[in-house]
């Protein structure tokens, strides 16, 4: 039995490797097409370098302020700003949309060649604003303390735009506002610091005046209860002293009546009125000792 053979399909082997003669043969079939390609191309670039108007980019950059140039600021104790903020309040004025139009508005001749007619101001300013401008910040990715802090303001710009003048104007209308900022805060806090001393010096004086109020009610009391009690007792002395006068004279005027009834005129003694009857020679001296007191009316 003979056996048949049959034809089988054979699979075209895949290789990676490039013929460069064909690859060249093809590429010079193709010439005349790759010639006029490139003479186009390079007529379409000249014609755009010489239609085409330049542009330029010019950048500022700043740095954090030293500390000693804040240290006359943080010495008033009010009003505390670190070189790190004062540089990010920069940053956040430069990259203000309000602040770029409040000097876009206020420097209109610096951007006179960009005015189009049938353009307002505004939409002039945020056509360049978004072409225009690019504040410049370190990278985020980057860990904090491998890079030396900055902010900055990229300016591209046209030929016919002084880019450099506008940045250095505007970097400095930028400070401007920064500090005018600072020292509302400072003008506020001073003014809200001497509010708060005059309100606690009118409490303060409130309660001294309420304090000495009290103390003057207090001594005006015990002044007129001391008063009150020196009258009473003057009172009662001149009622002592008026008895007294009157016991006294009393007294006195009883002595005066046993004198004359007894025909008393003269100072004398119970033992000398006594011995006045008694006739004796010679002279006589004589001494009584008494400790009892003698009546008023032997004074005669």
């Amino acid at each position: 039995m003979n056996a048949v053979a049959s034809p089988q399909n054979l699979s075209p082997v895949a290789s990676d490797e490039i013929d460069l003669v064909q690859l060249i043969s093809a590429l010079w079939k193709q010439k005349v097409l790759i010639i006029v390609v490139t003479a186009l191309a390079g007529v379409v670039g000249l014609l755009y370098a010489l239609v085409a108007t330049p542009y330029y980019s010019v950048q500022s950059v700043l740095r954090p302020a030293a500390i000693k140039d804040l240290d006359e600021l943080n010495h008033l104790g009010i009003y505390e700003l670190s070189p790190k903020q004062a540089l990010a309040q920069v940053g956040a004025a430069l990259d203000s949309y309000d602040n770029r139009l409040g000097y876009f508005r206020d420097n209109q001749q610096l951007f006179a060649d960009l005015a189009q007619p049938g353009r307002s101001l505004e939409q002039t300013f945020e056509i360049f604003n978004d072409e225009a401008f690019k504040l410049l910040q370190p990278d985020a990715k980057k860990p904090e303390g491998t890079t030396t802090p900055f902010v900055g303001i990229q300016l591209t710009y046209p030929e016919n735009i002084n880019g450099v003048e506008v940045v250095n104007g505007f970097v400095q209308y930028s400070l401007n506002n920064v500090r005018q900022q600072i020292a509302a805060d400072l003008e506020t806090l001073i003014g809200n610091r001497l509010n708060q001393l005059e309100t606690r010096m009118d409490a303060a004086r409130a309660n001294y005046e309420a304090s000495k109020e009290i103390k003057i009610a207090k001594l005006s009391e015990a002044d007129a209860l001391k008063r009150a009690q020196l009258n009473d007792e003057l009172t009662a002395l001149r009622q002592q002293l008026k008895t007294r006068r009157d016991n006294r004279i009393n007294q006195l005027d009883e002595a005066i009546r046993i004198a004359t009834s007894l025909g008393i005129t003269k100072p004398t003694t119970p033992s000398s009125l006594g011995a006045a009857q008694i006739t004796s020679q010679g002279s006589v001296i004589r001494t009584e000792v008494n400790n009892q007191q003698i009546p008023l009316y032997f004074m005669g």
